[in-house]
């Protein structure tokens, strides 16, 4: 925060900005990289804000002894003194790149999930080997598992449910997000559906599917189907996966005010409809009452 606030000072008291500009952009900066860390969950919101008090103090003390130093007499600038900074910088700009391409932290090794093997997928759930319900980031109910599909892999659960009239959702970035938000506040139809992740397992859903129109908004009920990895397989390896299908608005788990507990248990004739499309796709399903 320190660096790039005070890159932005130098840059007004160089008159290459205005005051005003030099502000915007140093606060900009300042909380994309903020926002980053915590997008890509390197550190929690509270390292991020300690980030900001003690790069706040920093940059204090560095623009106090900027300003406190343009009071001094100032010292002609000889060839020599040129030359001498010259080479600092070169120097510092070498044993930066050095590092930068030569030094690298070693990677934690990815531990491998651990599979089972199951001969009963449709018991899991009621016997307590896997969760029942969904929760959102802060840990609120959300859902109830509904739906266990067993396909051959993940392409055959994409193909099994396209088959069946439903459309993959991307997933939702920080760009398809703000433009959820645009679309919901303007009523405008739905271009780019977004299915709000929630977690099963302390784990966000793997696969998200839509049933939408041209013709709906961001405040249309529409259907959102959710998978997750159970981790278990069949004897013939085949994954079982573990679902639930949601009636709900666009953004929907978003905002914590609209959630209720269990949204996601479904009518018999929905799950008994998209049950029947997916065995007829040629996949294995069991509906959960």
């Amino acid at each position: 925060m320190a660096v790039w606030a005070m890159l932005f000072y130098l840059a007004w008291r160089l008159r290459l900005l205005t005051a005003a500009t030099a502000v915007t952009l140093a606060v900009t900066m300042v909380f994309l990289i903020g926002l980053s860390r915590i997008y890509l969950i390197e550190h929690y919101v509270s390292d991020v804000v300690n980030g900001y008090l003690v790069g706040g103090v920093w940059l204090i003390l560095g623009i106090a002894f900027c300003e406190w130093r343009r009071t001094a007499p100032v010292a002609p600038v000889g060839v020599m003194r040129k030359r001498i900074a010259a080479v600092s910088v070169a120097l510092a700009l070498a044993t930066t790149g050095y590092f930068a391409f030569n030094t690298a932290n070693p990677l934690n090794p990815t531990l491998e999930p651990v599979l089972q093997t199951t001969a009963t997928p449709a018991t899991l759930i009621q016997t307590g080997m896997l969760p029942a319900t969904t929760q959102t980031l802060t840990g609120v109910d959300r859902q109830k598992v509904n739906l266990i599909v067993t396909v051959p892999d993940q392409t055959g659960l994409k193909d099994a449910m396209t088959a069946a009239g439903w459309v993959l959702a991307p997933s939702p970035g920080p760009f398809r997000m703000m433009t959820a938000v645009v679309d919901e506040w303007t009523g405008r139809p739905v271009t780019d559906p977004i299915v709000v992740p929630t977690f099963w397992d302390n784990r966000p859903n793997k696969l998200a599917f839509t049933q939408t129109t041209t013709s709906d908004t961001a405040d249309t009920p529409v259907l959102h189907a959710r998978f997750w990895d159970s981790r278990f397989r069949l004897e013939s390896g085949a994954i079982v996966y573990v679902a639930t299908i949601t009636r709900e608005r666009q953004l929907d788990g978003a905002d914590e005010e609209s959630i209720t507990p269990d949204t996601g248990a479904m009518s018999d004739k929905v799950l008994g409809q998209l049950a029947a499309d997916l065995t007829a796709a040629g996949a294995g399903t069991h509906v959960l009452r």
